[in-house]
């Protein structure tokens, strides 16, 4: 049985579970099917998982900060020494003593900047990761809103090293809330 009839098939894992919730009876006619077409045939259907994306396996936090360096909430990606240079000076600005600008093989490496603007004293932003989306790298961020909430704004930002892509970056934003004594939940 080599004719137009047995052809190479190609189902997707999750589609396949979908079909046998709801008609049980599926198996048994998979099962008679396969015993008798499936022995002339030699190509077998492949079972194929949906495509996954593509995570960046290493994220290191170079620096953080909340003393107001950059005071707008910004992200950017910087993957060359000149601008490096430029956007390091940016963010450490506000330091005391400001780091030493870090040391980036940019053929391995690129940087995400990613700044939370006026915030309250102990809120919090972090790049928790990366994936490759498509066309695009999405970086995705948390700002972790304190609790209790003091009236003092800071400035929370984070500097984090990435594996390097030509794809253009997003970043994805969301804000949780810290954990709060119930007292200073119901205070808001």
């Amino acid at each position: 049985m080599t004719g137009p009839s047995c052809h190479r098939s190609v189902v997707r894992r999750d589609n396949w579970s979908k079909v046998f919730s709801r008609f049980p009876g599926v198996w048994i006619l998979l099962i008679a099917g396969s015993a008798v077409f499936g022995t002339g045939c030699r190509s077998r259907a492949a079972v194929v998982a949906p495509p996954a994306a593509i995570v960046s396996p290493t994220m290191d936090v170079l620096y953080q900060d909340d003393a107001g360096a950059v005071r707008d909430s910004s992200m950017w990606a910087v993957s060359d020494s000149a601008e490096l240079a430029t956007q390091w000076k940016r963010v450490t600005a506000a330091s005391l003593s400001p780091p030493p600008v870090p040391a980036v093989n940019f053929r391995r490496e690129m940087l995400l900047f990613v700044a939370a603007g006026p915030r309250k004293a102990g809120d919090r932003i972090h790049v928790d990761s990366t994936r490759v989306v498509g066309e695009a790298l999405h970086a995705f961020v948390t700002i972790t809103e304190a609790c209790p909430r003091m009236p003092v704004n800071v400035y929370p930002l984070e500097v984090v090293k990435v594996t390097p892509t030509r794809r253009r970056v997003e970043f994805r934003v969301s804000s949780v809330l810290g954990k709060c004594p119930p007292e200073s939940v119901r205070s808001r």
